[in-house]
């Protein structure tokens, strides 16, 4: 395992059932190098649906992981899921998408996750660092986000801890630091109340 991603989904998997049902949210970026082949890799017996709203990429995760996961081209937040339910939902998305993931925890994700599932996303964790290498966060939409929700622009883990203290749907489990150097994402992973 080289990734943090990786050891999240490590470290998950034995709270998740033996065969868990998956959905992979975003995942034709990096033409699924980053979340949908470390979960066949870690969780081979799992039914996983990746989702991503660009064609180019569809075709090109296609040709990796066609069959065994099912790929949908589509946005996620326009996409009728029908009664579908998973066991985890990965959302990584690019950070312009940042608060209608957090929004989406208390709609369409909430809806997406079965009781006692997992959610993992994408976070900001030092908005400098990010407006330096990920110039689309610059336009003001996710500082003002960070700032509504966690009251600051760089954050520790026990600050989306607090917030999520308060959630009647969403215990906090963990957050890793992606990877990079420059040390400004968290994966956050969060598990459903309601479950065993």
């Amino acid at each position: 395992m080289n990734s943090p991603f990786e050891y999240l989904i490590a470290e998950l998997k034995p709270m998740l059932p033996a065969a868990p049902k998956i959905l992979d949210v975003g995942a034709g970026g990096f033409c699924g190098e980053k979340t949908t082949i470390p979960l066949l890799n870690i969780l081979p017996d799992s039914e996983i649906v990746a989702i991503e709203k660009n064609g180019v990429r569809c075709i090109l995760l296609r040709g990796k992981v066609s069959p065994p996961v099912r790929v949908i081209q589509d946005d996620y937040f326009l996409h009728d899921f029908g009664r579908e339910q998973f066991d985890l939902v990965v959302l990584d998305l690019d950070f312009q998408c940042l608060p209608d993931v957090f929004a989406s925890l208390s709609g369409k994700t909430e809806s997406l996750v079965n009781p006692g599932g997992f959610v993992i996303y994408l976070n900001i964790c030092n908005l400098e660092l990010a407006n330096h290498f990920y110039p689309g966060t610059k336009d003001g939409r996710i500082e003002e986000f960070m700032k509504r929700v966690y009251w600051k622009t760089i954050l520790e883990p026990a600050d989306v801890r607090a917030v999520f203290a308060q959630s009647a749907t969403w215990e906090f489990i963990t957050a890793k630091n992606k990877g990079e150097t420059q040390n400004c994402t968290h994966w956050i992973a969060l598990r459903k109340k309601g479950g065993v």
